[in-house]
C-alpha cells in the first residue's frame, strides 16, 4: 500500500491510485479512509463505476444506508447500475428486509453476462442467513456447474471453500468436509473451513503450504496464517495460545476479507476459557455491525455465542433474549441444523 499512495502522492489527478487506495483501506476494514479514496476516484473518472461499487459498499458498512442509496442513484443516472453497482445494491435491499428488492435485483444481475455466479452467490448466503442450508446447498451446485462449464476452476474452489466454511460453522463437519475436499481437489486450499471441523491435521497441513508461498511481510503471513493457526489451536483446546494467534487480526478484523470472522473465534476461545464478558463483547461486536456482515451466516450464529457467554455468567434473561433473536431469524429453518438443534436443548434448560 504504500507504494500506492507515493503514487498517489506523485499524481494526485491520476485515476488508479485512488481507486487502488479505496479497495485495500477496505480490505482492512478502514472504511472512512476507504470512501474518501474510491470518492476521489469517482470524481477523477465519473464515468467508471467501481468507485461508485466501492462507495455504496463503504456506506453500509458504515450504516450510511441513505448514503449508499444516494451513491446509487448517481451511478443510475450516469448509466453505470450494472455489475458490482448492483450487487451492492443487493446488500442495501438485504439489510433493509426489502424482499422484493432482492429478487428483483438478483434477477438483472444473473441476467448481466458474467454475473450469474454472483446473484446466485448473494442468494445462496441470504438463504443460509435464514436457516435454509438446503437451499444453499443447491444454489451452491448451480454455482460450481456454472463455475466449470465456463472452465473457471479456481472459481469453483473458492465457492466450495465458501460453502465448506458455510456448513463447519453450524456444526455440519461432514458437509463441511466434502465441500473442503472438492474444493482442495480442484486446487483450492480451504483451512478456515476445515479449522472448524474435526481435521485440524489437514487445516495444518494446509496452513503449511499457504505459510511457505506468502511473503513475510504479507497480509497472509503475518494475519491470515496466524488466525488459522488459532482456530486450529482452539479445536484442540488450547485457548489461551488461540487467543495469542488470533491477536494479529484485531486492527483488520471488519474488513473485507474478514467480516468479523476473527471477532467470531476469539468469542468462541473466550468461551471455552470461561472469560465470559470477553466473549460477550467479541459476538455483540458482530451483532452490533450488520452492514460489515450482510448476509453472512455468522451474524445469526452469534447470537448462539452470545447466549451462552451471558449464560455462562449466569444472566438468563439475556441468553434467552439472544436465542430468541437467533429463533426470530430461523423461525422456518431447516429444521437438522445442528447448532439449531443445540440451541434450542440449551433454551430449554434455561426455564
Amino acid at each position: 500500500m504504500l507504494n500506492c499512495e507515493l503514487w498517489e502522492q506523485s499524481y494526485p489527478r491520476e485515476f488508479a491510485p485512488h481507486r487502488i487506495l479505496g479497495a485495500e483501506n477496505a480490505i482492512l476494514g478502514r472504511y472512512e479512509r476507504s470512501a474518501e479514496e474510491f470518492r476521489k476516484a469517482r470524481d477523477l473518472d465519473p464515468g467508471q463505476s467501481l468507485p461508485y461499487a466501492g462507495l455504496m459498499e463503504d456506506y453500509i458498512a458504515m450504516n450510511r444506508l441513505a448514503d449508499a442509496e444516494a451513491v446509487y442513484k448517481d451511478a443510475e443516472s450516469r448509466h453505470l447500475a450494472v455489475g458490482n453497482v448492483r450487487n451492492i445494491l443487493y446488500l442495501l435491499a438485504f439489510l433493509r428486509g426489502d424482499a422484493q428488492g432482492m429478487a428483483k435485483t438478483a434477477a438483472e444481475l444473473s441476467s448481466q453476462p458474467g454475473f450469474e455466479i454472483l446473484a446466485l452467490r448473494q442468494e445462496a448466503g441470504t438463504a443460509a442467513y435464514f436457516g435454509h442450508f438446503h437451499a444453499a446447498r443447491e444454489l451452491s451446485a448451480r454455482m460450481k456447474g456454472i463455475a466449470l462449464r465456463e472452465k473457471e476452476t479456481a472459481v469453483a474452489a473458492d465457492l466450495l471453500s465458501d460453502a465448506a466454511f458455510r456448513e463447519a460453522l453450524v456444526g455440519n463437519s461432514e458437509e463441511a468436509g466434502r465441500y473442503a475436499a472438492e474444493a482442495a481437489k480442484l486446487g483450492g486450499e480451504p483451512p478456515t473451513a476445515l479449522m472448524l471441523t474435526s481435521e485440524p491435521a489437514a487445516a495444518t497441513k494446509m496452513a503449511d503450504g499457504l505459510e511457505s508461498n506468502s511473503p513475510p511481510d504479507g497480509y497472509m503471513y503475518r494475519v491470515r496464517i496466524p488466525l488459522i493457526r488459532g482456530a486450529i489451536e482452539l479445536k484442540r483446546g488450547n485457548s489461551e495460545r488461540a487467543l495469542e494467534l488470533f491477536e494479529p487480526s484485531i486492527p483488520y478484523e471488519a474488513g473485507w476479507l474478514d467480516l468479523y470472522v476473527p471477532a467470531y473465534l476469539r468469542g468462541e476461545a473466550y468461551l471455552r476459557a470461561r472469560r465470559a464478558p470477553e466473549a460477550a463483547g467479541e459476538f455483540q461486536k458482530i451483532i452490533d455491525h450488520p452492514g460489515v456482515v450482510g448476509n453472512n451466516e455468522i451474524g445469526p450464529v452469534a447470537q448462539v455465542g452470545l447466549a451462552r457467554a451471558y449464560a455462562l455468567q449466569g444472566d438468563n434473561a439475556k441468553a434467552k433474549a439472544a436465542f430468541q433473536a437467533l429463533f426470530t431469524l430461523w423461525k422456518d429453518a431447516d429444521p437438522d441444523i445442528p447448532i439449531l438443534i443445540e440451541a434450542r436443548s440449551e433454551y430449554a434448560r434455561l426455564q
